[in-house]
């Protein structure tokens, strides 16, 4: 009996044995395969980030030579614009001559993707555009309609002032702040558990 005992337990572990050894062959290229598919992948999401950032730090440089030419103008037009003012309050009605507001090439073709700037920067960039837009449009009025008394006259173009002075003081920081976003380096990040596959590999 004790002769049988001995040649089963040594089947068995014979057996035991084989069974490990097919499974350490079964689950190490299905470990592998998984290993590889997961590199693969964060390299395709470091790949994407990358992409996205560098479309973001270029439109940061576009939009900031846009708004750096409007900047320029914007002293010329407040002191325009203080002039008239005083004019139409004194009860003169200086005639202005035609004039077709000039359009924003730059933030039209980026608009759709300004999001890639960040929360922060696309609402500055937002509002400043917005308040550019208002100005134009107030002062066209201003142009096109010749027959205003002084009164409104005057109401009209401190409305132009306005916000010609809103896009100022929010357009001049957003400036620089553009500036500096589309100078950042970028820094790879991965997700947590990416971390953690690459430290396991």
């Amino acid at each position: 009996m004790g002769g049988g005992d001995e040649h089963l337990s040594s089947n068995y572990k014979k057996l035991n044995f084989q069974e490990a050894l097919t499974m350490d062959s079964f689950y190490a290229p299905v470990i592998t395969v998984c290993g590889t598919v997961i590199v693969g992948y964060l390299a395709n999401f470091t790949a994407e980030r990358y992409r996205r950032f560098s479309d973001g730090s270029a439109i940061a440089a576009a939009i900031s030579g846009e708004l750096s030419s409007h900047a320029v103008s914007i002293p010329l037009i407040k002191d325009m614009l203080t002039g008239l003012i005083v004019a139409a309050e004194s009860g003169s009605s200086p005639i202005l001559r035609p004039w077709e507001p000039p359009n924003d090439p730059v933030y039209e073709e980026m608009v759709g993707k300004i999001g890639l700037l960040g929360i922060e920067l696309v609402e500055d960039v937002v509002f400043t555009y917005q308040q550019i837009r208002a100005f134009r449009m107030a002062l066209k009025v201003v142009h096109d309609h010749h027959d205003m008394s002084p009164h409104e006259l005057s109401a009209r173009l401190k409305r132009c002032l306005e916000t010609i002075t809103r896009a100022e003081e929010r357009g001049v920081p957003l400036v620089h702040r553009l500036r500096e976003r589309s100078q950042e380096v970028y820094k790879i990040k991965l997700p947590y558990w990416g971390e953690y596959v690459l430290k396991k590999r």
